[in-house]
Order: C-alpha cells, then structure tokens, then sequence
C-alpha cells in the first residue's frame, strides 16, 4: 500500500481526500456559522489533489 520516497500511493490519497472532503461537507451543515470556512478549506483541499495529480515538467 506505501511506496518508498516522498508520493503516497493513488489511491490512499484520494481514500484521504474524500473523507476530509466529506467531514468538511459535515461540519458545514452542522456549524452554519462557518460554513464558508469549511467550504473554502475543501476547495483548497481538492486543487492541492488535483494539482498532485498533473504530472510535473522536467527540470
């Protein structure tokens, strides 16, 4: 399931970001007072994945 080095595994990542994606969803229907916050850290979240996922230029 891990990998040597620095990169963890595809599918651990996307394991990872769906369920922080999902406890921020939940956090903002409960709290309403902070909902922007929690809608603005799952964005954040989802672009640093995406980001993660596009393949790097050569040096």
């Amino acid at each position: 399931m891990f990998k040597r080095g620095n990169q963890a595994s595809p599918s651990l990542l996307s394991f990872l970001v769906l369920v922080v994606v999902l406890g921020c969803l939940t956090l903002a229907v409960i709290d309403d007072g902070y909902r922007s916050d929690f809608a603005r850290l799952a964005e954040i979240l989802v672009s640093g994945y995406i980001g993660s996922l596009m393949p790097r230029l050569p040096s």
